[in-house]
């Protein structure tokens, strides 16, 4: 609103008159920019801390109720003036008049003064804005559209759950935004970690409160695998991604490791059997040859002069078969045992080839991130 605005609004001429006692002949730029700065706190002090959403939509109603049309100074003012107020509240409120007064001209600049910290300014951003200084945590949050210059830092997060347009920060950025959908962001110096994501429940956090991934909400809740989508990672942090690669390479390495156990009991069990087998066998067949000669000789035996001692003979060979019947027994025991371990070491070594593959993927995954 223009001070020839002012002097032809009938609200405005009121109130100068409440306040001075008489009509002014001519509004000064001061009582101008008084005027305006009222009209600004008064809808700001509609906002309360409820849901980030909800309080920027209040904000918007509150803007779109305004009786005058602020300029980028004016919000410049608002911000230097209302220092007291909370952060959150100070960005969503300006992220408001930059997005609902339309009649600023793009790019629109704000000059933020040093020690105003702006949180979430930037909300739903749809326009070209350049700030002329520096912004608190959660800089460009839901970003839609249009183009934010930072000349200043960001302190905290920038871009999260960022939809589309580009934020060009010139000072330091602590972190990129846990989840972004699109856009670009560039800064000229190094990017680094703000959060620092320390296990999986700071991934589910993430992806709850950006309502995205569910699957790989109710993997993490179940304690399962992650599905690993190429949607990660774009959408999450870099480490958010390393740490669903690594809840997965904990549990395929686990699981590995029981098989490995496990068949290493077996192939135990059947080198024991084997030996056993080895000792058993040689034995038998000696023992089987010797019952089937001894009886072949006491036959003959029987046909001649020599009977008497068929019977000496005969006791030699009831002993042997008896000693080929025992090993024979023990063979056709130990049989089945060797031939189920060999199935059992077959299916666990298909396990700990499958549980490889699996590591080799995500491990894949993680360097192509």
């Amino acid at each position: 609103m223009r001070i020839e605005d002012v002097l032809n609004n009938p609200e405005a001429e009121k109130e100068l008159l409440d306040r001075n006692g008489k009509k002014k002949e001519r509004v000064t730029p001061e009582q101008h920019r008084q005027y305006v700065q009222d009209r600004l706190i008064e809808a700001c002090g509609k906002l309360d801390l409820e849901s980030i959403e909800r309080q920027y939509q209040r904000a918007v109603s509150a803007v779109k109720e305004l009786t005058v049309v602020p300029q980028a100074q004016d919000i410049s003012d608002f911000c230097a003036r209302n220092v007291a107020l909370r952060p959150r509240i100070l960005g969503i409120f300006a992220s408001a008049l930059v997005n609902a007064v339309r009649e600023l001209e793009e790019p629109i600049t704000l000059e933020i003064v040093k020690g105003v910290s702006l949180d979430y300014f930037g909300y739903r951003l749809n326009r070209k804005v350049t700030v002329k200084g520096s912004l608190g945590d959660n800089t460009a949050y839901m970003m839609e559209d249009g183009k934010l210059v930072v000349e200043g830092d960001c302190k905290g997060v920038v871009g999260p759950f960022m939809r589309g347009g580009t934020i060009n920060v010139r000072g330091t950025i602590r972190d990129v935004g846990a989840v972004r959908h699109g856009g670009t962001i560039t800064s000229s110096r190094n990017l680094q970690d703000y959060y620092k994501f320390s296990n999986t429940h700071d991934l589910l956090r993430v992806i709850v409160e950006a309502n995205v991934f569910q699957d790989v909400a109710a993997a993490i809740r179940q304690g399962g695998t992650i599905p690993l989508e190429s949607e990660m990672k774009r959408a999450l942090h870099p480490q958010l991604v390393t740490l669903a690669c690594n809840n997965n390479l904990q549990i395929y390495e686990r699981e590995r490791s029981s098989y490995r156990s496990g068949l290493a009991d077996f192939e135990r069990q059947y080198n024991e059997l084997l030996r056993q087998w080895n000792t058993i066998y040689p034995k038998y067949q000696k023992a089987k040859k010797d019952a089937i000669g001894t009886g072949a000789i006491n036959g003959a035996m029987l046909l001649t002069p020599f009977a008497p001692f068929t019977l000496f003979f005969g006791m030699i060979t009831l002993f042997t078969g008896l000693d080929s019947i025992s090993l024979k027994a023990k063979i056709r025991e130990i049989e089945p045992k060797i031939k189920s371990l060999e199935n059992s070491m077959g299916q666990y070594r298909d396990k700990v080839n499958f549980y490889d593959s699996k590591i080799s993927e995500v491990r894949e995954f993680m360097r192509a991130h």
